[in-house]
């Protein structure tokens, strides 16, 4: 894996070279890195244990959804799973939106009910579980909705294969 080097990697997209597993510690490391930026309070306060635990949950469920997901995809002997978790994972997003309208609208009514306003607390911790792992399963699953019928990996190294 480089860290700072790019041309070794151009060289080998170009080529056609890079495996989904090569691919694989690339796209776990931007996703987890993408989770702990967006767990991010937005305001300059001093992060609570609530924060802290919602950044660190968020963070371990985004590396082992994306894990659960490349193994659905079939591991090693799957294809094109960067490619197919972001755009299966696009339309997913755009679905659970309205799950994550419901969870707002609940929450938000819960706390001014019970005076409870702070933006710190379990409620965002059970959020983050819940659409993750609602969000990972069906990725997992879509994804491997992506093989053939029989459940078996299409055979992408064969142009003349009647799956391709």
């Amino acid at each position: 894996m480089y860290f700072i080097r790019i041309q070794p990697l151009k060289d080998q997209l170009r080529k056609r070279a890079m495996t989904d597993r090569e691919a694989l510690p690339y796209y776990v490391i931007f996703m987890a890195c993408t989770a702990l930026i967006c767990a991010q309070p937005m305001e300059s306060k001093t992060p609570s244990i609530w924060d802290v635990l919602t950044a660190v949950t968020g963070t371990l469920l985004t590396i082992a959804g994306v894990i659960y997901s490349y193994v659905q995809n079939g591991g090693r002997t799957g294809y094109d799973f960067i490619q197919k978790s972001i755009v299966l994972g696009w339309v997913l997003s755009i679905r659970l939106i309205v799950l994550i309208i419901v969870f707002a609208v609940v929450f938000a009514f819960l706390k001014s009910s019970f005076g409870h306003l702070d933006e710190s607390s379990w409620e965002n911790l059970l959020c983050v579980v819940v659409i993750g792992v609602i969000y990972y399963q069906r990725l997992g699953k879509h994804l491997k909705d992506t093989n053939n019928v029989n459940g078996e990996p299409k055979d992408v190294s064969n142009p003349s294969s009647p799956d391709r």
